[in-house]
């Protein structure tokens, strides 16, 4: 009797020691629904690792991996049978905003003094580049220093060409002999800004308003130009250094006849601009002719 008992205490030990894993195992909870189940798992259950690496590559969030899981709630909650149950779409993430461009280029044009002499104060103008694939990115072109501005693009038409485009501004004055600068900055449409462009260039010094004319004459009898208009008649060799304005009709004032004695032989006359010559005539004739042009 006493064999018996351990007997049959033995084989209980021994059914107790080999006893399947699944019967200790505690059963996968179950859920009954995907409101439940996100509660514990936000991203879903997938059933296996290359089904869950098929949902990301579909555009959704890495489910957690467990076959229990998904055998205990995969036939009531995975409803398209992809192998996830509750399977939620990835978050896009907005890459970080890019600021725009510097622009590039930044030239200023400084006036002609012989065109502009005459203006108290000269107009000059200004330039820069930027990328025309950049454009959709800018919102304006804030400028200052001599110059202080905002180019807002919504009403801007650059020049583009070969794929950049030229932003040119007109109209703006400075006084002569003075120094010009000019800082831009690209501000985005996002809301952020690029660095600094600057550049500077100082004016020449206002130019002369006058011309420095000198008429020579060799021969025998000259009618001079003279400071008012016309001709001042001399004999002989004549050297003359007139001051003029530079609003005078040259074509007007500054032109003259050289004549050699008797009206036969030999003269010359001529003339320089700011000590360039401008004119030069020789004759065997009796006289000769000059005039500015």
């Amino acid at each position: 009797m006493k064999k018996l008992f351990i007997g049959i205490l033995s084989l209980l030990i021994l059914a107790g020691l080999v006893m399947p894993a699944h019967a200790v195992q505690s059963r996968a909870k179950t859920y009954s629904n995907c409101d439940q189940m996100l509660k514990k798992y936000p991203n879903g259950v997938a059933k296996s690792k290359s089904a869950a690496a098929k949902a990301v590559k579909s555009g959704n969030a890495r489910p957690k991996i467990s076959a229990s899981l998904y055998k205990t709630n995969g036939k009531r909650l995975d409803r398209d049978k992809d192998g996830v149950i509750c399977e939620q779409e990835g978050k896009v993430v907005a890459p970080d905003p890019v600021a725009p461009p510097i622009v590039a280029n930044l030239s200023i044009n400084p006036p002609n003094p012989d065109v502009s002499w005459s203006a108290e104060t000269p107009t000059y103008s200004y330039l820069f580049q930027i990328p025309e694939a950049a454009l959709p990115q800018v919102s304006q072109f804030q400028v200052t220093g001599t110059v202080n501005e905002t180019i807002d693009m919504s009403t801007k038409s650059p020049t583009c060409r070969e794929s950049v485009c030229t932003i040119y501004q007109f109209g703006k004055s400075a006084p002569w002999g003075s120094e010009v600068s000019l800082n831009v900055v690209t501000l985005g449409v996002n809301g952020l800004s690029s660095e600094s462009a600057a550049t500077s260039v100082v004016f020449p010094g206002r130019p002369k308003q006058t011309n420095t004319w000198t008429f020579l004459a060799n021969g025998s009898r000259t009618a001079v130009p003279n400071s008012s208009g016309g001709d001042d008649w001399a004999d002989g060799n004549q050297t003359r250094t007139l001051e003029l304005s530079r609003r005078l009709d040259k074509w007007d004032l500054i032109g003259y006849s050289v004549f050699s004695s008797n009206y036969y032989g030999t003269a010359s006359c001529e003339i320089l601009k700011n000590g360039v010559r401008v004119d030069y005539e020789t004759s065997t004739g009796g006289s000769a002719y000059c005039s500015a042009g």
